[in-house]
C-alpha cells in the first residue's frame, strides 16, 4: 500500500496550519508509526509513486512486515464496531497533537 493525498494549494495550507500530526495516512495514525509510504502534495508524482509500489512489489521482508501491522491493525480494530474504534483513535491522536501544540506555544 502506498498512500498519496494531494489537494488544492489553499486546502493544503489550511490543513497544514490546522492541523499538527506526524502522519496523514490512516493505518499510520492508527499504529504511531509510519507502516505505509505516504506522499503529499509535490511529491505525489507518477515516478515517485511507480518507484515506491515497485520497490515494495521487489521487497518481500518489507511488505510481509506491511502484511504483519496490517494484522496488528486489524486485531485492534477488530469486526464489530471498528470504525468507532478508529474514531476514538484519531480523536485521541488529534487531542495529543492540539495538546503538543499548546504546550509549544509561548
Amino acid at each position: 500500500m502506498v498512500v498519496a493525498y494531494r489537494v488544492s494549494a489553499l486546502t493544503y495550507e489550511v490543513g497544514r496550519r490546522l492541523a499538527h500530526v506526524r502522519f496523514i495516512a490512516l493505518p499510520n495514525i492508527l499504529l504511531h508509526e509510519r507502516i505505509v509510504p505516504e506522499f503529499c502534495q509535490r511529491d505525489v508524482t507518477p515516478e515517485r509513486l511507480a518507484d515506491e509500489t515497485l520497490s515494495l512489489l521487489d521487497d518481500e521482508p518489507r511488505a510481509a512486515a506491511m502484511r504483519r501491522q496490517f494484522q496488528t491493525l486489524r486485531a485492534l480494530l477488530g469486526t464489530e464496531g471498528a470504525i468507532e474504534r478508529a474514531a476514538e483513535r484519531i480523536l485521541e491522536e488529534a487531542s495529543q497533537a492540539h495538546s503538543r501544540r499548546g504546550a509549544a506555544a509561548p
